[in-house]
């Protein structure tokens, strides 16, 4: 077996260092994204509702609850994470609808961190508990 030469081993040094000292920030995976709501606290929802969160930047969301249109703050932290204040349009647009939409803006309000798993998003509650599923929207 061929011995590395000294280049070799000096570059996979500083490489292994520069990416252990300079970790991949959460954030910059939720930035520039939407994603389209799957599933609100083991409930499921309607088929066709688009219900979407979009991460405009590290201190802004915006979105669509299923009727109403909405926007607010941020609060990115590592794996941790804060939304609102909210502000929210105010149309109704049927029981089945407004229900839907009330659930999901609860689920926003109890959002405290978020992990990836198999190209979902999940949001969870201070307990680790799943709020939100959600898929990225192409």
């Amino acid at each position: 077996m061929k011995t590395p030469s000294p280049f070799a081993l000096v570059f996979t040094a500083f490489v292994l260092f520069v990416f252990a000292a300079f970790p991949a920030k959460a954030d910059t995976a939720l930035v520039g994204s939407t994603w389209l709501v799957e599933d609100i606290e083991g409930g499921g929802v309607i088929d066709f509702l688009q219900t979407t969160l979009t991460f405009d930047s590290a201190e802004k969301v915006t979105g669509m609850g299923g009727c109403n249109n909405f926007f607010g703050a941020v609060k990115i932290d590592d794996l941790a994470i804060k939304l609102g204040p909210l502000g929210v349009t105010r149309k109704a647009c049927g029981e089945a609808i407004d229900n839907q939409e009330f659930r999901f803006f609860q689920a926003l309000e109890k959002v405290r961190s978020f992990e990836f798993d198999q190209g979902l998003l999940f949001l969870l509650d201070s307990e680790g508990k799943q709020v939100l599923r959600l898929s990225r929207k192409s």
